[in-house]
């Protein structure tokens, strides 16, 4: 809401507002875009509409203050009259705008839940936790926005490609499978079938094209990787509830599972490099997972107050 009486208003467009009151209004439009971007509608409007709507007399030397006792009454009538209709213009303008704006729908999944989105062109999205999928009605392009991570089962159609936007990334299709994870620190791009384009979003670097069982990631200031090779079906386990460590650092496995259980694990510094090669199903309870872990690196594993904590243990596990 603008904080100016419509008097005041007038009096800015009008040009008869005093040096230090105009810097007001100036100043309050760049507190932010929303500011700005709503004084220039409703000026637009001023200026659309003075032609024809008013005839407000002015002075050689517009001064408000040396009308308010000749024909101030008069004056804020006009005023009023006019942001009636300035308003009901914009009230018609916006109405079209939002009206015409094409739905935008949205898919999202909490701390270790999972969601199957079936796109409007007949494509399959699988969300992984804590992720969302933004798309607008599919017409001539076929685009969406992904925060998080998703397996994506994309129907042909050669006239429209797929595109998936993330904040680091753009990947096009034409038809495929393949997991895109968008995380912090970039976008990890595997392929499970058929090819993939994949760029940055931003830079000089050109886009690659994967095919099955490749791997390719992009950092958030646009730096790619080199195209790796990879087990693509170890890597989209997660479809089953599934994770598979090899040889990983025991505080990336603890990540993941705080992620997905939403609970907090601590770890004592001299086990954070710790690595562990297992599979662990996380449609079981953390404790079991933690469990099994401590046994496999020969850990203390304890409880408080909704907390757990692994240590290491020289005569063997709690």
């Amino acid at each position: 809401m603008i904080p100016f009486s419509d008097e005041k208003l007038a009096q800015y467009f009008s040009n008869e507002l005093s040096k230090e009151e105009g810097t007001a209004i100036e100043e309050w439009t760049k507190l932010s875009d929303n500011n700005g971007n709503e004084l220039t509608l409703l000026k637009s409007a001023w200026n659309s509409l003075k032609s024809d709507s008013l005839n407000i007399r002015h002075t050689p030397k517009p001064n408000w203050a040396e009308f308010e006792n000749t024909y101030l009454v008069e004056k804020q009538k006009s005023y009023k009259h006019y942001f009636l209709a300035v308003a009901t213009v914009l009230i018609a303008v916006l109405s079209f705008v939002f009206n015409d704006a094409p739905e935008q729908l949205l898919y999202e999944t909490g701390l270790g839940e999972s969601k199957l989105v079936s796109l409007p062109d007949g494509s399959n999205v699988r969300l992984n936790y804590n992720s969302k999928l933004k798309f607008e009605e599919f017409g001539d392009s076929r685009t969406v926005h992904l925060e998080g991570e998703g397996y994506f089962e994309i129907k042909r159609d050669e006239s429209r490609p797929f595109i998936i936007e993330t904040a680091s990334s753009t990947t096009t299709v034409l038809g495929t499978k393949f997991n895109l994870k968008s995380r912090k620190t970039g976008t990890e791009l595997i392929v499970t079938e058929g090819k993939v384009s994949f760029a940055p979003l931003f830079g000089d670097d050109t886009a690659k094209i994967l095919i099955k069982d490749q791997k390719c990631d992009i950092l958030l200031n646009g730096t790619i990787s080199e195209i790796v090779a990879i087990n693509s079906v170890q890597t989209v386990a997660w479809l089953k509830k599934r994770l598979i460590f090899k040889t990983e650092m025991l505080e990336n496995v603890v990540s993941e599972l705080e992620n997905i259980y939403n609970k907090s694990i601590h770890l004592d510094s001299e086990v954070t490099s710790e690595t562990l090669t297992a599979v662990l199903h996380y449609d079981k309870p953390l404790t079991e997972l933690l469990k099994q872990i401590s046994i496999s690196l020969n850990l203390s594993f304890s409880e408080k107050n909704g907390e757990f904590y692994l240590r290491k243990s020289l005569k063997g596990n709690d």
